[in-house]
């Protein structure tokens, strides 16, 4: 039998308490469409509240810093996962002001290009992309005040060019899990995950 890590295995314990059951349907209708756990579109959460892990249910998940998605015109909704994480900050505020608690310290934002420019990042400070390449360093040697992520295939990396994304400094994970867990098949090597797993 091979040993979860300690991530996997929180990950492994949340899937189970997360069950579809009578009371709550494995797809429901949001804009239009059948969706599963959260609407890719208006990123609302589709599950009961109740259900929703504990961190977002109660309120006290927090962020290390900013995180910006950056969302590339041409990346499906569908596929892409870095939605998940905005969905889930939406889920967290709203419970947060339900518990009549204090907006969270650190955002969440999404920034779709099929409806907006690649933000301009020149005049804040310590703001990093989570990038693996010949010239980044691992996240854990910088304190990023702001950490951006592109959800993108890696096979159309057009949007890393960018001025606004070119200029900022890159950062990689130190030890990426060798397995990804998403179901969209790649043949990139180990250590290549999807958005939402990068992030977490």
């Amino acid at each position: 039998m091979v040993e979860l890590t300690e991530s996997e295995a929180r990950l492994e314990d949340y899937l189970q308490q997360t069950r579809p059951c009578e009371s709550w349907p494995r797809r429901t209708m949001c804009c239009d469409s059948s969706r599963s756990f959260y609407c890719c579109e208006c990123c609302k959460i589709c599950i009961p509240e109740e259900s929703l892990p504990a961190p977002i249910f109660e309120g006290y998940l927090r962020f290390p810093f900013d995180i910006d998605i950056i969302l590339d015109v041409k990346e499906r909704k569908t596929s892409a996962t870095g939605i998940q994480l905005f969905a889930l900050s939406k889920a967290l505020e709203s419970r947060r002001e339900k518990l009549n608690l204090p907006r969270a310290e650190k955002s969440v934002v999404l920034h779709d290009l099929g409806k907006t420019d690649v933000p301009d990042y020149s005049s804040e400070e310590d703001v990093y992309v989570l990038f693996p390449s010949r010239n980044s360093v691992p996240v854990s040697s910088v304190r990023p005040a702001k950490l951006v992520v592109l959800d993108i295939k890696w096979s159309s990396l057009g949007i890393n060019a960018h001025d606004n994304i070119a200029c900022l400094p890159k950062v990689h994970l130190d030890s990426p899990p060798p397995q990804s867990y998403f179901w969209r098949w790649h043949n990139a090597g180990k250590g290549m995950l999807s958005t939402i797993e990068a992030i977490y």
